[in-house]
């Protein structure tokens, strides 16, 4: 599932290069990626997240620094779900990630 994060009014005299950390619980069975949550989760199933590079976001370490240009940016993202072990039972897929900017 693709998603994106817009910057406004970026001032790259300023900063020029950002970075974006997403915060959550990895997963057991694949630590770059992020727990399921709640009752009646899938089990042996995870979150990945991975930037516009296909490269994976690790929670709790910032994901590659991308180039900024004046005013509105926009950072692409994908989230998939992956298995993490053979044998997988069905339920629900939540995951709750809070995410930070570092401006370089």
């Amino acid at each position: 599932m693709p998603f994106s994060i817009k910057l406004n009014n970026c001032d790259i005299t300023v900063s020029s290069l950002a970075a974006i950390t997403f915060n959550g619980t990895a997963s057991d069975g694949d630590a770059t990626a992020f727990a399921l949550q709640g009752s009646g989760a899938a089990t042996n199933v995870a979150l990945k997240i991975t930037d516009s590079s296909s490269k994976n976001v690790v929670p709790g370490q910032p994901s590659s620094t991308q180039k900024l240009i004046e005013g509105e940016n926009q950072l692409n993202y994908n989230a998939s779900l992956i298995s993490t072990d053979d044998t997988v039972k069905a339920g629900s897929a939540n995951v709750t990630t809070n995410f930070m900017v570092t401006y370089s």
